[in-house]
């Protein structure tokens, strides 16, 4: 009887003493599912991997755009250098 009061009290104790963390934790996970939700209703569309091509293409295109420019922008300024650290350290 003794362990299971011991047991109580301390599981008790345990999860007072990781509320915060666990609150947070929960709350992250509330934010994130939140989030989650209006994008579940749409994958029900029957055109929905259409629209998620047409969303991140953009954002693709100028992501590849950028590392092209600055590829072209660091081999022609640093011709030497192997890596992006030396290319850098060279500045």
């Amino acid at each position: 009887m003794l362990a299971i009061v011991a047991a109580l009290v301390g599981g008790a104790v345990h999860l007072v003493w990781i509320a915060p963390d666990l609150l947070s934790d929960a709350a992250f996970g509330a934010m994130l599912s939140a989030g989650v939700v209006p994008g579940l209703h749409r994958a029900n569309e029957p055109d929905w991997n259409g629209h998620v091509f047409r969303a991140t293409l953009p954002v693709i295109a100028g992501v590849m755009a950028v590392v092209l420019l600055a590829a072209w922008a660091l081999t022609h300024y640093f011709p030497g250098a192997q890596t992006l650290g030396e290319a850098f350290r060279s500045l």
